[in-house]
């Protein structure tokens, strides 16, 4: 049986962390994406002024150009520079949830046709 917060009255005003049950870093989340891809992909560092810069630019033109989102933005870079870790217990108490590990839910619904 599934559970949702409307439906359970001790959730009522209450915030829920709904995360895995690992921290990981950008590096690991890319590795993992990758991974299940069965791809490998080369990886620089851009230093950060270069990156706001960058990002920047980006907003500008691609708005006025393209007509749509940059694909990189100065909230983002801000974001990145953050820890941004949750504490999945009380949701996982509750609602009785059985996270698994990322890696293994992107393989999970990563699309056959994706994969090589």
């Amino acid at each position: 049986m599934t559970c949702c917060s409307v439906m359970e009255p001790k959730s009522i005003g209450e915030i829920y962390d709904l995360c895995g049950p690992e921290a990981l870093t950008f590096d690991e989340i890319i590795d993992a994406i990758c991974a299940a891809m069965g791809r490998k992909r080369f990886r620089f560092r851009v230093p950060l002024a270069l990156s706001r810069k960058l990002a920047a630019g980006l907003e500008h033109v691609f708005p006025r150009v393209l007509k749509k989102a940059a694909p990189l933005n100065r909230d983002q870079l801000v974001m990145l520079q953050e820890d941004n870790v949750g504490n999945p217990e009380p949701a996982n108490a509750l609602f009785n949830l059985s996270p698994i590990r990322f890696g293994d839910g992107i393989r999970n619904i990563m699309p056959r046709s994706r994969r090589l």
